[in-house]
């Protein structure tokens, strides 16, 4: 006796991964991630042009599958990470007590820097 299963039993049959995608969620799931991957094009295009450099990007989608009494239930979560844009640094010095402060605790200050404001409060500009 043939066991293989005549084309009636596979009808309906997603045979590729990519017809599983574009089947999931009715394809809302497909559709997210094509709008996904447009915004990231697009922001890699912009950090691009804003900072320079090669700017990267993550997206992924995955699936949490379980099987109960022979019927398998699929949720899809997008995953993405888009470009950071550069920040800005800044120096500081522990002091002793763990606080931090901007000025170099081993440095000493200078004798000969004093206050320049007039008697309005406005500083003295000489020409």
């Amino acid at each position: 006796m043939d066991n293989t299963p005549t084309p009636a039993a596979n009808a309906g049959e997603m045979r590729s991964f990519s017809h599983f995608l574009a089947e999931h969620e009715d394809g809302e799931l497909n559709n997210e991630l094509t709008e996904t991957l447009r915004q990231i094009i697009g922001e890699l295009s912009n950090y691009a042009l804003d900072h320079g450099g090669k700017p990267k990007a993550i997206l992924g989608v995955v699936f949490q599958i379980s099987l109960d009494n022979g019927v398998l239930e699929v949720t899809g979560t997008i995953k993405k990470q888009m470009p950071q844009p550069p920040r800005g640094r800044a120096v500081y010095w522990a002091t002793p007590n763990n606080g931090l402060t901007r000025r170099n605790p081993r440095q000493g200050e200078l004798p000969f820097l004093r206050d320049v404001t007039g008697q309005n409060g406005t500083a003295i500009k000489s020409v």
